[in-house]
C-alpha cells in the first residue's frame, strides 16, 4: 500500500494494472490484511476498478489462507460484476469446500449464481455438476443435492438429463439405492421430477425408455428411484394414465417392487387430477359423478373430451380454453 500511497503524492493516478501488481505481491506473501482497504481504493476511480484478473488475484489469495468462504464471495461479486474468473479457481474453491465439508456454504454460493440472469450465470462444467452431487449424495446433504439438480434442470436439455440418470446409476450403487430418503422424487430429486416434466410427454417417455433399455442391458441397471421420478413427473403434467402405468411397470416390466415413494408418487399424481377437478367443479357447477366420470377416463383411457363433461350450456364456451387429454 506504502506503493500506491507514493504514486498518490507524486500526482500518478494508479490505475488496475498498478493494483493488480499490489495484489500479486500480498498473494505471494498470504497477506490478507488490507485487502479490504485495497478494493475500497480500487472502486473509487473508473481507470482502477476491479478487472478479471484482480477478482482472480482476490479469490486465490483468500484461498491460500484458507478463507474459503471469502473466496466463494468474491467468484460470486466478479460474476454479478460481469467479470470472469478463471474455472481453475472456482473449481478449487469448490474441491476445497467438499474437503471441508462445507456442504452449506456450496448450497448457498449455488443459489446466488441460479439467482442472476442467464448472460451473468456463472457455466459449470459438467464433471464439477457431477462430483458436487456426487458428494452431496454421499453426506447425505439433502439441500445441496437438490440445489445442484435444480442448477441442471437450468442450463442442460434431454441428452443431460440421460447422463444424470446414468449418474443416479452408478451412485445408488454406490450409496444405496434402497434408501427411500436419498432418493426421494419429493425431496432431493424433485429438481429431476421438475425437469422431467417440463419436458412434456415426450421426454417422459425418452426417459422410460432409456430406463427400458438399461433394464436389458449386461450388466442391468433398474432403479425404482428413477421410475418414481417418472411417476411424480407424469402427475406434474397431468397424465395419470401414463403415472399409472409406470407404476404398474416396476413389477411386471423390470420385475422390481414398489417402495412408499412409488405408492406416495401414484397418490399425488391422483391428487393433482382430483385438485384440477375439484377447480373444474367449481367454476362450471359439475356434479360429483361428472367428476368421478372424468377422473376415470383420465386414468384408464378412453374418451376424454370436453364433451363427456356434461357441462351445462352456458359453460360452453368459457370450456374450450380447458387443456384435455
Amino acid at each position: 500500500m506504502a506503493i500506491i500511497e507514493h504514486m498518490i503524492e507524486l500526482n500518478i493516478e494508479p490505475t488496475t494494472a498498478s493494483y493488480n501488481i499490489i495484489l500479486q505481491a500480498m498473494f505471494e506473501s498470504k497477506d490478507t490484511s488490507g485487502v479490504e482497504k485495497l478494493v475500497t481504493r480500487m472502486e473509487k476511480t473508473e481507470e482502477s476498478m476491479l478487472d478479471d484478473e484482480s477478482y482472480a488475484l482476490i479469490a486465490e489469495l483468500f484461498l491460500a489462507a484458507d478463507q474459503i468462504d471469502n473466496a466463494c464471495l468474491c467468484i460470486y461479486v466478479a460474476v454479478r460484476s460481469g467479470c470472469m474468473v478463471p474455472m481453475p479457481v472456482f473449481t478449487e474453491c469448490v474441491i476445497c469446500a467438499v474437503h471441508l465439508k462445507r456442504f452449506d456454504l456450496l448450497t448457498s454460493i449455488l443459489q446466488k449464481f441460479m439467482a442472476l440472469d442467464e448472460q451473468r450465470a456463472l457455466r459449470l462444467p459438467w464433471g464439477m455438476c457431477t462430483f458436487i452431487l456426487e458428494a452431496s449424495m454421499k453426506e447425505d446433504h439433502t439441500m445441496l443435492t437438490s440445489c445442484i439438480l435444480e442448477y441442471l434442470e437450468h442450463k442442460y436439455n434431454l441428452q443431460s438429463l440421460k447422463k444424470l440418470l446414468l449418474l443416479l446409476r452408478s451412485l445408488s450403487l454406490k450409496y444405496g439405492g434402497s434408501d427411500e430418503n436419498l432418493f426421494c422424487p419429493f425431496t432431493s430429486l424433485s429438481p429431476l421430477v421438475i425437469a422431467l416434466s417440463k419436458g412434456g410427454v415426450g421426454t417422459l417417455d425418452s426417459v422410460y425408455h432409456l430406463l427400458e433399455n438399461l433394464g436389458r442391458a449386461k450388466p442391468s441397471y433398474k432403479s425404482v428411484a428413477a421410475l418414481n421420478c417418472l411417476i411424480l413427473g407424469c402427475g406434474y403434467v397431468h397424465d395419470v394414465h401414463r403415472a399409472h402405468q409406470t407404476f404398474e411397470a416396476i413389477r411386471k416390466v423390470f420385475g422390481l417392487e414398489p417402495d412408499t415413494n412409488s405408492s406416495k408418487a401414484l397418490m399425488h399424481a391422483f391428487d393433482i387430477i382430483k385438485m384440477t377437478f375439484a377447480a373444474i367443479r367449481s367454476e362450471f357447477r359439475l356434479t360429483p359423478d361428472d367428476c368421478l366420470h372424468r377422473a376415470h377416463m383420465h386414468a384408464f383411457g378412453g374418451s376424454t373430451t370436453v364433451n363427456s363433461l356434461r357441462l351445462p350450456k352456458s359453460s360452453w364456451r368459457s370450456a374450450s380454453g380447458v387443456v384435455t387429454k
